[in-house]
């Protein structure tokens, strides 16, 4: 049996490939927009699991100009206490 695919899992899967994605909608659901995108970031355990096996992690940062939206994923190594001290 198939899945449906979620309203909001082609930009995730977008945003994966490309490490940077551009949209554009009404301002009042630019903030669900983003949530939306994180959330399937956060729900995707595989991908989770093969940057951890590297050492690594994603962050998601967004940036809003009247009705586009600029959603970036970072993938960087994390920062640990024995790098600060």
């Amino acid at each position: 049996m198939m899945r449906n695919r979620r309203l909001y899992q082609d930009a995730w899967e977008k945003l994966k490939a490309d490490k940077k994605v551009v949209m554009a909608a009404p301002v009042a659901f630019h903030a669900r927009i983003i949530k939306a995108i994180k959330k399937e970031k956060y729900n995707d355990l595989e991908y989770k699991y093969l940057l951890g096996e590297q050492g690594l992690e994603a962050v998601i940062a967004s940036y809003t100009e009247q009705s586009r939206i600029t959603v970036v994923l970072k993938v960087h190594k994390p920062l640990t206490l024995k790098d600060i001290l």
